[in-house]
């Protein structure tokens, strides 16, 4: 089965809310939201933008009007909202500046204004944690942390020790299975289309398991193994922080994803192939590094080309004794000689 198709964009569904001013009548509107979208942007669009004036942003998990709000900084991006908690509902309002707020806040960096809900939503970002090193997977593990570090993906401090170290985990386990199989993956989807390489993001993930140094053999690759971890790395993509401040890493993992489910798909129809030639009365079978064998029914016809080498294969006194085509004896040549003038 196919992994989910690419997203190209995320939206979100939000109620807004924005209070009377002397600008504007007030509004309440149902809006779909693209993550990237900043509050203070979706303030501008339906009140307009108005100098000396300052936006008071608050946000909520619930639509009902006595439910509980939390103040926010107006340069949030839904994204950041949605992927921090459950944000269902926004209430702005347009608030006249004062001449010292506007002087007191001009070339202030947004940083040093920010409030306290905003400090535990940025200020808490942390990036993926790694580990004690005892093993060749856990060097994998770390190596994937400083991946993710090098693209700085962060997540909430809170979230670091659990949903941060199931990703990375799930990550390690998919690029452990197939650290020692990059070139098959990459030489069969050069001769078969519907196999895609190993996404060039991972190329680097290559031989951790040092089977030649343990004495072991190297482990094929299986559809179950491939149908797990693909499936593993799909059920990655349907959490939040992919749908905000890891969207564009969400195609690379998606990529991963893809390459080994192909993979999978690929060995069933090898298997499925080789079975129904397995099943045949008279299967083709290897008896040389050059030779095989393979069987093929009687005709009632035969080209007239072939004429030669039927009559030999029907006169041949015994079933044992092989036959040697040689185009040049055994092919009778049907191309008719244009005569010479004398």
């Amino acid at each position: 089965m196919a992994g989910p198709a690419q997203t190209t964009s995320v939206t979100h569904l939000i109620a807004i809310k924005i209070e009377k001013c002397s600008h504007f009548d007030g509004c309440s509107v149902i809006k779909v939201a693209h993550w990237q979208t900043t509050i203070k942007s979706l303030f501008i669009d339906l009140h307009g933008e108005r100098e000396n004036v300052r936006l008071e942003a608050k946000c909520s998990t619930d639509v009902r009007p006595d439910s509980e709000l939390f103040e926010i900084d107006p340069e949030l991006t839904i994204g950041d909202l949605k992927g921090f908690y459950p944000v269902k509902s926004l209430k702005l309002q347009c608030v006249t500046a004062t001449p010292d707020e506007t002087s007191s806040t001009k070339g202030v960096p947004i940083a040093t204004t920010l409030n306290a809900f905003n400090i535990l939503l940025a200020g808490t970002k942390v990036h993926p944690v790694k580990k004690t090193c005892h093993n060749r997977k856990d060097e994998l593990y770390n190596d994937v942390v400083e991946m993710c570090v090098s693209r700085d993906l962060k997540l909430h401090k809170s979230a670091v020790k659990d949903e941060g170290s199931y990703i990375i985990q799930v990550l390690t386990n998919a690029l452990w299975y197939i650290t020692n199989q990059h070139q098959t993956i990459n030489d069969t989807s050069l001769r078969f289309k519907d196999v895609v390489p190993v996404p060039e993001p991972f190329e680097k993930f290559q031989g951790y398991n040092e089977f030649k140094r343990k004495k072991l053999k190297a482990q094929p690759l299986t559809q179950d193994g491939l149908h797990s971890h693909s499936e593993a790395l799909f059920s990655l993509l349907n959490k939040p922080i992919f749908s905000s401040s890891w969207f564009e890493f969400k195609a690379v993992v998606e990529a991963l994803a893809t390459c080994l489910c192909r993979y999978k798909e690929y060995l069933q129809k090898q298997l499925t192939s080789q079975s129904e030639r397995q099943s045949a009365d008279h299967p083709p079978r290897t008896v040389g590094s050059d030779i095989s064998i393979e069987h093929r029914a009687k005709s009632v016809f035969v080209k007239e080309k072939y004429l030669v080498f039927d009559q030999a294969v029907a006169q041949c006194p015994d079933t044992n004794v092989p036959i040697f085509f040689d185009e040049n004896n055994t092919l009778v040549n049907t191309v008719s000689k244009e005569p010479t003038e004398s």
